[in-house]
């Protein structure tokens, strides 16, 4: 039997946007930031992977994993287990690294608009370090659609 995800919308509890792959279109080193979020858009789904301690993105099925660059902004990468900056962990409603948990994933700046950036920072408990995760609902079964009855009318 095939293991079940359960995939979540991150949203800043200072903004209210979730984390999104910029641009819809994921490539090794893509930047993450908030978006509002969309109708089931893949790029701002994620799931928690107990085994490897990331953050994977439903986007080109699991691929991607939540990563830091040189620069401390949050992108995407491919899963190397080498790399600290792709370990996190949800604890209440922060996201903390798992190698250093005085680091955590923090809104910049405490910009509040459209496409702020995220990065890595001390973690010093204020609104911009903390987050919602909000369960992505699967969609319903073919046979769990609700279909209209046929007509039962007639043309005279």
């Amino acid at each position: 039997m095939a293991e079940e995800r359960q995939y979540y919308y991150i949203r800043s509890k200072l903004s209210g946007y979730v984390l999104d792959i910029s641009g819809n279109v994921a490539y090794p080193g893509c930047e993450v930031g908030l978006w509002i979020q969309g109708d089931r858009k893949s790029n701002q789904m994620w799931r928690f992977d107990a085994e490897t301690k990331t953050i994977r993105s439903e986007q080109a099925n699991d691929y991607y994993v939540l990563d830091i660059n040189d620069n401390d902004n949050l992108v995407v990468n491919g899963y190397d287990p080498s790399k600290t900056d792709q370990k996190w962990q949800r604890f209440d409603d922060k996201l903390l690294n798992v190698v250093d948990p005085r680091f955590c994933l923090d809104v910049n700046e405490s910009d509040e608009a459209k496409g702020a950036k995220v990065i890595k920072y001390a973690f010093y408990g204020t609104e911009n370090q903390f987050w919602e995760f909000e369960p992505v609902t699967p969609y319903p079964h073919v046979e769990e659609r609700s279909v209209p009855p046929p007509s039962t009318s007639t043309l005279e």
